[in-house]
């Protein structure tokens, strides 16, 4: 027993002690054991001299190995280590085994001449070199095992192992998920040389793939459905290994192995599926690019909802949206007007891609969404304040003198008002920049008031509104020197200026009535045409009487003159409407 007084201390000074008691035990060494007290090992015919046949191992501690029983003649030794002093009894109680070797530490069991077919019981000794009492034993069975010496026959000679030989090295095949359970996928083709030819097949890899395919014979069959849509699929990267083992069924056993990778191709089962709801509410105001919402198709085909967007008919002033491509979501990409059009049916396109290796079977669906626009108030642009009166003095001519700045906005959407003079501005001595008024001085001398209209409008397309802001501008010119003078200088007060707001009603008749008082017009007129023309015709009559009465009266005229001329020319049958004396 020991005590050992410990103190530790650190940098600062700092210090701790703790007393430490040390017991001294005596030694306890591990005990020589093997972990496998049999050994069997089967080798072919025709290994050489000093050429490594097995190995054994044994725990403990200074381990060394010896030969208790072996063949006669001795075929077998093991590998020569550290040699034991002159004074180390030997351990072997069989020391008449003439050709049995030293001690050795690696365990090899080595062949002291050309081996040919037979079998061997060998007897081995693992030992405490310091302590030969500690031992322990295990049992070796050697078997050598015969060749064939004749060349086997295969046809077609691809693979060759020994006495077996298949057709197929590897194979590899791509199948589809849908593929029967059932379905043979490959057969192979063996032949043994041996004269009873049985042959025996098993399949051997992981879990999954034993579980998804077996072996009938030579046929390699599918067990279960090959499900490519699954996650377990997708693990699995789509594809099986496996191995098919072909023993032959004489002793010694023979066998081959054919690694077998089957691929899983997917194959189109579903179409796409419309989302449960597809109607969105978009303001008419909204910007171009904001987003009215997402159509959300589902494909139950691997990769999981792979699918493209279209729109049918695409956009333009009749369908003033746009849908991505990728994502499904629907953009507002045109103007909107609740008045003109309250809501929007849209037709959705969902075509499903990577589902498939042949393009031609990819498959796709139509959706209806509807799109309704929220109907948002007018409003009007708003000035603070909407009438001002403001006094400057006129700068030199040619230059440009700063006014004032309109202070207006129209909700959300002031970047887009604009500002224009309507009125008061003949001599064109103001300009806008924007919202700011500038005034250009002239070469004017006396003070002069103005009063300027100026219109501002906001908003878009239908729904501009505006406002009308009045300006009162008094400009006052430069003062220039004015010589003396006795006259006597009345002061005049000034008036503030009288703003009068004058309010027009415009009658902005509809179409309709403008068409129907122009076609009552045009057929008052034609209707006044006619009774003119009636009068005109009645005036007329008169006339031809009174001209074929003064006619008549003339020829009467003539012909009494003619008469008094030829009074017997008459015949007395005629009447010329005159009576006559006898």
């Amino acid at each position: 027993m020991f005590r050992l007084e410990i103190e530790v201390m650190d940098h600062y000074g700092h210090n701790c002690s703790r007393a430490v008691r040390v017991e001294v035990l005596p030694p306890r060494r591990p005990r020589v054991t093997f972990p496998e007290p049999h050994l069997a090992v089967t080798v072919t015919e025709g290994i050489g001299p000093w050429e490594v046949v097995t190995q054994v191992r044994a725990r403990g501690d200074n381990v060394r190995y010896a030969i208790l029983a072996s063949v006669a003649p001795t075929l077998f030794t093991i590998d020569e280590g550290e040699q034991r002093s002159p004074g180390t009894p030997c351990p072997c109680p069989c020391a008449q085994y003439e050709a049995m070797a030293p001690p050795a530490v690696t365990g090899e069991i080595r062949s002291t001449r050309r081996l040919e077919m037979t079998r061997a019981h060998l007897l081995i000794q693992a030992y405490n070199r310091l302590h030969p009492d500690d031992h322990a034993t295990t049992t070796v069975n050697i078997t050598v095992q015969g060749t064939d010496r004749q060349a086997p026959r295969c046809t077609p000679a691809i693979f060759v192992y020994e006495r077996l030989s298949c057709w197929l090295l590897c194979h590899r095949s791509q199948v589809s998920e849908t593929v029967s359970p059932g379905t043979t996928l490959v057969t192979l083709t063996c032949t043994d040389t041996s004269t009873d030819g049985c042959l025996h097949y098993a399949l051997e890899g992981p879990p999954s793939s034993r579980s998804h395919f077996c072996m009938e014979g030579p046929q390699l069959k599918v067990n279960t459905t090959l499900d490519y849509d699954s996650e377990a699929m997708a693990t699995l990267g789509f594809q099986f290994t496996a191995t098919i083992v072909v023993t032959a069924g004489e002793q010694p056993l023979q066998s081959t192995r054919v690694p077998v990778l089957v691929t899983v191709t997917p194959v189109n089962e579903f179409r796409p599926v419309c989302p449960a709801s597809a109607t969105f509410t978009v303001p008419e105001t909204a910007a171009f690019g904001s987003i009215v919402g997402r159509v959300a198709g589902t494909d139950r085909d691997y990769p999981l909802d792979s699918l493209e967007y279209s729109l049918e008919g695409g956009s333009g002033p009749a369908q003033p949206f746009s849908i991505d491509r990728h994502t499904g979501v629907i953009r507002v990409v045109g103007p909107l007007d609740s008045q003109q059009q309250k809501s929007y049916r849209l037709v959705v396109q969902l075509t499903d891609i990577h589902n498939d290796l042949v393009l031609r079977n990819r498959q796709s669906r139509l959706c209806n969404v509807s799109v309704r626009l929220q109907a948002v108030p007018d409003q009007l642009p708003v000035c603070i304040p909407e009438v001002q009166e403001l006094r400057i003095t006129a700068g030199s001519p040619g230059s440009r003198q700063p006014v004032t700045r309109l202070v207006c906005h129209h909700g959300p959407n002031s970047a887009v008002l604009t500002y224009n003079i309507v009125g008061g501005n003949e001599d064109g001595r103001f300009q806008l920049e924007g919202s700011t008024l500038v005034y250009l001085p002239s070469g004017r001398v006396e003070p002069h008031p103005f009063v300027l209209l100026v219109e501002v409008w906001g908003g878009s397309g239908a729904r501009r509104r505006s406002i009308v802001v009045a300006l009162v501008v008094h400009v006052t010119p430069r003062s220039t020197p004015v010589p003396p003078s006795t006259t006597t200088q009345h002061t005049t007060l000034q008036k503030e200026p009288l703003v009068v707001t004058q309010t027009e009603a415009v009658w902005d008749p509809p179409a309709w009535f403008v068409a129907v008082l122009t076609i009552t017009g045009v057929l008052l007129l034609a209707t006044l045409g006619c009774m003119a023309r009636s009068l005109l015709c009645s005036n007329r009559a008169p006339g031809k009487l009174f001209l074929a009465k003064s006619s008549w009266d003339v020829v009467e005229h003539s012909g009494g003159k003619e008469e008094q001329g030829h009074p017997h020319d008459s015949s007395p049958g005629q009447f010329d409407g005159r009576a006559q004396d006898p």
